[in-house]
């Protein structure tokens, strides 16, 4: 007896084209789903940067304010008080050494700030002196920077203080000049350095990222301090 062998007739024109069409489908799902994974991920991306540069924007200006703050608070205001009183000791007619010396040591010692007193024509009267400025040979534009202070128009009737950043030796320090003025007359200069290196790893420092990132301080100028 003869055994019929079985045939298998060839997929039809409908089913060829109803399994392109499936297999087309589904690359454009696959094509559609990672376009769509990867437009998420950039948009988290974003969010997470955008979010880690708000962030520092607001660790940056605290920085910024704390140390303002301090120096106002101190350096400043300091300065400021010994001003006034050195300004009513250099307006009597005959004042011991000794006044000058305790009213600087007094206000120099609580923030340990260099204070220089000098007269109209530029004379040293005292000093008390701090690091990083063990000797004003070590600054000698700080005797001569009262020179520009006192060629200030109207200085008699609105005595501002100057502010300067100055380099000693290797340091950074803060240097303000305050014109002394009784009854509309000029009768000395103070002068008063802070340093500003302690400060920077005090208030600056701690927001340094690491490898991620570095904080600097700059000057008007631009120059990183």
């Amino acid at each position: 007896m003869a055994v019929e062998t079985p045939t298998f007739a060839r997929p039809s024109r409908s089913l060829r084209a109803t399994t392109w069409a499936v297999a087309l489908i589904g690359t454009a799902a696959m094509v559609v789903l990672t376009i769509a994974v990867a437009w998420l991920d950039a948009l988290a991306v974003d969010r997470h940067r955008d979010n880690f540069n708000q962030e520092q924007t607001a660790i940056t200006r605290i920085a910024a304010r704390a140390l303002t703050d301090h120096l106002e608070q101190t350096f400043l205001r300091r300065s400021e008080l010994a001003g006034v009183e050195l300004a009513t000791l250099l307006n009597q007619t005959s004042v011991s050494p000794v006044a000058y010396r305790v009213v600087l040591n007094i206000h120099g010692e609580v923030h340990r700030t260099s204070l220089v007193l000098l007269d109209t024509q530029g004379n040293l009267v005292a000093q008390r002196l701090y690091t990083p400025l063990a000797d004003l040979e070590e600054a000698p534009g700080i005797v001569e920077g009262r020179r520009a202070l006192l060629a200030t128009p109207g200085l008699t009737f609105a005595p501002e203080p100057v502010l300067q950043i100055i380099k000693i030796n290797d340091s950074h320090a803060l240097l303000i000049y305050r014109p002394l003025v009784v009854e509309y007359r000029v009768v000395g200069v103070l002068a008063a350095v802070t340093d500003l290196d302690p400060l920077f790893a005090e208030f600056l420092a701690p927001i340094s990222a690491g490898c991620l990132g570095s904080v600097f301080a700059i000057d008007e100028d631009g120059t990183i301090l």
